[in-house]
């Protein structure tokens, strides 16, 4: 079957009760269910006024669709994966003290450094580990409301019905199972079985005990945990790092919006990292178009692409046509406004340029012709 499949756009319910990632699931299974082959989409996905693509892609590394298991197809003006590669890494590694300090430098903006170190210090010290990029600190936020709950619901060996065991062999199994995932990762429950059958003395123990680890508290600030793989769509258990509990309130999303907005969007001009950092957005707010399964076979649009800025390929951009070479150009880097352009005659540059070099030669020849015929008739006067 030889199926294909585009997102045009999710819109999540007025009632609150179907959340964005709850479509997301039914829009996943019914692709599934049709075995599509190829899906493509669009991201634009918002949050407010923060582009998730932007915003997840610093924290996570992907995009939000990233979850479902998108990935980078194409970019627009120019952009191909390789740049955009590069624009995150960049962005997710700036050295999340060296911003504070950047932000010192600028004049009349101590309540925001001050509210930017607030925000540093009191989710340092629910974290485990000391924060040392900016994706550090946006993941460490944006994953701390899911990972607390699973802090609060966790529970301990000591807790677990014995059943036809003692308190000592269901330990010794659940150890086995947690030394496997401390060294393999996230693994499937059947992998997981296969490699602890040898170490432990039953199978009615060992699938016993595959079935209570889930978020079992094994160690001071780890949790087993049990996600869907978004490539696989398999169930997987692996280890997951708890932060520490707070009585306190925290605005967790406005926080990390505000670091969003402020290092992200605004960072400010000073020192060589400005230009680096505003390249990096506008280059990643150019990765729009992902895709799910294998690449589609793309045929193109048979247009003649020529841009100024370098593009030589349709990427589902809005273009304006030369009238006179009918070779095609950005929209925005003609300079016009998003109007409607059909009526509009558009003259390339080259062909501008190809045009004043003729009306020269025209003009010369002209001019030319005219001296010829002033000198011709001096020439029968003194006859």
């Amino acid at each position: 079957m030889n199926a294909y499949a585009h997102l045009l756009w999710i819109q999540r319910s007025s009632s609150g009760v179907m959340s964005s990632s709850n479509l997301m699931d039914i829009w996943d299974c019914l692709c599934k269910n049709l075995e599509i082959r190829d899906v493509t989409l669009e991201d634009v996905a918002k949050k407010g006024n923060v582009d998730l693509r932007l915003l997840c892609g610093v924290a996570y590394g992907r995009s939000w669709f990233g979850r479902w298991g998108y990935k980078f197809w194409r970019g627009s003006y120019g952009v191909d994966e390789v740049k955009y590669e590069i624009a995150l890494a960049c962005l997710c590694n700036l050295d999340i003290s060296q911003v504070v300090e950047v932000f010192r430098k600028v004049e009349d903006q101590y309540a925001l450094v001050h509210r930017l170190k607030r925000i540093l210090e009191c989710y340092e010290s629910l974290s485990p580990s000391p924060f040392k990029t900016l994706s550090d600190l946006l993941t460490f936020m944006l994953t701390y409301p899911a990972k607390s709950m699973m802090a609060k619901e966790a529970h301990t060996i000591a807790s677990i019905p014995r059943k036809s065991w003692t308190r000592d062999q269901i330990k010794e199994a659940l150890m086995v199972l947690i030394n496997i995932l401390d060294k393999r990762g996230p693994i499937r429950g059947e992998d997981l079985s296969e490699a602890a059958s040898s170490e432990v003395s039953t199978s009615e123990l060992l699938d016993y005990a595959i079935s209570t680890m889930k978020n079992l508290k094994c160690a001071r600030h780890q949790i087993v945990a049990c996600k869907e793989n978004p490539i696989s769509n398999l169930m997987e258990y692996g280890l997951e790092t708890l932060p520490l509990l707070t009585t306190e309130p925290l605005d967790v999303h406005g926080d990390a919006v505000f670091v969003y907005e402020t290092v992200v969007l605004q960072y400010p001009e000073v020192g060589s990292e400005y230009s680096m950092v505003k390249l990096c957005v506008d280059t990643m707010l150019k990765y729009n178009y992902l895709m799910k399964g294998t690449e589609p076979c793309c045929k193109g649009s048979g247009k003649k692409v020529e841009c100024k800025c370098g593009m030589s390929k349709d990427d589902g951009e809005r273009f304006l046509k030369c009238n006179l070479c009918e070779v095609y150009e950005y929209l925005k880097c003609s300079g016009m406004d998003k109007t409607d352009t059909e009526a509009y005659v558009h003259i390339c540059d080259c062909c501008l340029t190809e045009q004043k070099e003729k009306q020269l030669v025209a003009e010369a020849k002209e001019k030319s012709k005219a001296e010829l015929d002033i000198i011709g008739e001096d020439e029968v006067r003194q006859t």
